[in-house]
């Protein structure tokens, strides 16, 4: 009988050791497939959230080139009248505001030296804002004049107060 209870004894052992195996690899399975769905997951989260930021994007994008093109269609009209005064700027400044709720003020700077605005209420501190004297402004003001295109700025501190992003579109007169 003694021979029975060692062969039992070792059926027992190898039986243990392979359920101990077996369970084992069941876990390191587990903790491998949950790995998988977690990058999946975060994949999935990352991919979802890109989509939303894109779409932010987007919409940013087409406010902010359907602002630029209402100021070239006043940057044409300041172009046109060499003479500009800030009653005539005011005149044909003032229907793009009623268009568009982003824009804050325009401002006109011949000979790089803001001369007009709108609106001008609150806004009188950036007349005689010479751009070649101001350091946070000049460089990009003069780039616009020196490319001749449109250079977009910001966040910039404004001297009236405040912050803006600031679209510098260069304006000739013959």
């Amino acid at each position: 009988m003694p021979l029975a209870t060692e062969t039992d004894n070792k059926k027992l052992q190898k039986l243990k050791l392979a359920f101990w195996f077996s369970l084992a690899c069941i876990i390191v399975i587990g903790l491998v497939i949950d790995q998988i769905n977690y990058s999946r997951e975060k994949d999935a989260f990352r991919a979802q959230e890109l989509a939303k930021v894109s779409a932010y994007r987007a919409e940013l994008e087409a406010t902010m080139v359907s602002n630029i093109q209402l100021v070239r269609g006043l940057a044409v009209a300041v172009a046109a009248e060499p003479n500009l005064d800030q009653a005539r700027f005011t005149q044909i400044a003032s229907p793009l505001f009623s268009t568009s709720s982003e824009l804050r003020n325009i401002g006109a700077a011949p000979d790089m030296v803001i001369q007009m605005t709108y609106p001008l209420v609150g806004n009188e501190k950036s007349i005689g804002l010479n751009f070649l004297e101001n350091p946070a402004q000049r460089d990009d003001a003069v780039r616009a004049r020196d490319e001749n295109r449109i250079v977009m700025a910001g966040p910039l501190e404004l001297v009236q107060g405040g912050q803006a992003l600031i679209a510098r579109m260069p304006v000739f007169t013959s």
